[in-house]
């Protein structure tokens, strides 16, 4: 998605550079002044890491004084968890020492760790919140939130925001417009 950084606009989308084929997940990454003219930039984030190497799926993006956060999906051997990277340039972006900020460890019992994905971060109030998309063993879908006073570190459990039992999938992408 869009987001604001280092007075020029940022889109990241998924791909798979290598192919024209489904492979490992990256974010790609463009960026704008006016929304007509766009310059490619370098992959943002690549499955380069132990957490990760099954891709880099989606998330969200957050400028915060002079860093630029990646929220994302990190996928290994069929387990979701939430990673995070930043950049001071808005080009090349650094994997946070901290990462996997949150893995099936930090779930409530009876939640999927195998269905826990596409992390939404915001501020409020000096507090950083995160809805992802998840569902139970009973079945339902939800959107779950975590909040930490460190964007890097510190995630903990803070509810279920939303959740249905009569609807497909899980709440993929999720977000939060106020």
């Amino acid at each position: 998605g869009f987001s604001e950084f280092g007075g020029k606009y940022h889109l990241f989308y998924q791909y798979y550079p290598y192919d024209s084929v489904w492979g490992s997940m990256h974010w790609g990454h463009q960026t704008t002044t006016d929304y007509i003219k766009w310059e490619h930039q370098p992959v943002a984030l690549a499955p380069d890491e132990d957490y990760d190497y099954i891709g880099c799926f989606s998330g969200t993006a957050l400028s915060e004084g002079d860093k630029h956060y990646l929220a994302y999906t990190s996928v290994i051997d069929g387990a979701q968890n939430q990673a995070i990277a930043y950049s001071t340039d808005g080009i090349v972006y650094q994997k946070s020492e901290y990462n996997s900020i949150l893995t099936g460890k930090d779930l409530p019992e009876g939640f999927s760790n195998g269905d826990f994905r596409d992390p939404k971060i915001f501020k409020r109030d000096n507090v950083y919140y995160m809805l992802v998309g998840n569902r139970d063993e009973s079945g339902n879908k939800q959107i779950i939130c975590f909040k930490s006073n460190n964007i890097e570190k510190d995630w903990e459990y803070f509810g279920v925001t939303y959740s249905r039992k009569d609807v497909g999938g899980i709440f993929e992408c999720p977000d939060l417009i106020s």
